[in-house]
């Protein structure tokens, strides 16, 4: 394997639909469990935003570490974290929500989530927030509560998918608290974690956790004609 592993993270928004012959074209870049699941998805933009997510992981195992897409087989362990089959030191996740798809790739345990800010009534926070989070939430003042849920939100949720856990950890068990040089993890693992977010969009918050500190500075935005042309 060759090509840079430090850590990158790519976007593409899934918003316009894609033509059917576009769509079967792409379709068929993917392992056939992956377009068997594709297509179990009722929804055109449901079928969309998977099928990028598939593609945009493919396309960054191909830009950085310099296999080709036939050479490429994702698996995932018991709890539905992707990984990259007999092959270590390939760590990525995807993510997506509303018009954005959002891959990261690093050569350390890695996480990302991508929210849409969506008007919700914030006392669902007691039901999946610690009391520490909740307490930061109301500290906050009231115009910019939404926005504080959504960062926790979403940075919890990077760090349980950095952990590969799914949700077999309950989000209530650990606290997620801001500190003088950002925000941090705080529950029993020994394991040191390190969060950054990147501004996407002004109707989404994006988070990334990873194992090492090797964030990088900025998003890499590309179109599906981007990622396509990596598979020719």
């Amino acid at each position: 394997m060759s090509g840079n592993h430090s850590m990158k993270i790519y976007s593409v928004n899934s918003r316009i639909r894609l033509s059917d012959t576009l769509y079967e074209e792409l379709l068929k870049l993917v392992d056939l469990d992956y377009q068997e699941r594709i297509l179990r998805y009722r929804f055109w933009e449901d079928r969309q935003r998977s099928l990028f997510g598939c593609l945009l992981s493919r396309y960054a195992i191909i830009k950085n570490f310099g296999l080709r897409n036939d050479e490429i087989k994702i698996t995932e362990n018991e709890y539905g974290k992707p990984f990259v089959s007999e092959c270590g030191k390939i760590y990525f996740n995807v993510s997506h929500s509303g018009d954005w798809v959002v891959c990261v790739i690093n050569n350390s345990v890695v996480g990302i989530d991508v929210q849409e800010i969506e008007s919700i009534e914030l006392s669902i926070a007691e039901r999946f927030f610690t009391k520490e989070e909740n307490d930061y939430l109301l500290s906050l003042k009231v115009n910019d509560r939404l926005q504080g849920f959504y960062d926790i939100w979403s940075l919890k949720e990077a760090y349980i998918k950095a952990l590969g856990i799914g949700f077999s950890m309950p989000l209530n068990k650990f606290s997620v608290v801001k500190s003088e040089d950002g925000f941090k993890v705080k529950e029993t693992s020994d394991t040191e974690f390190y969060f950054k977010q990147y501004p996407i969009d002004k109707e989404y918050k994006l988070s990334v956790c990873s194992k090492k500190n090797n964030f990088c500075h900025t998003i890499e935005s590309l179109t599906i004609n981007d990622i396509r042309v990596v598979f020719q």
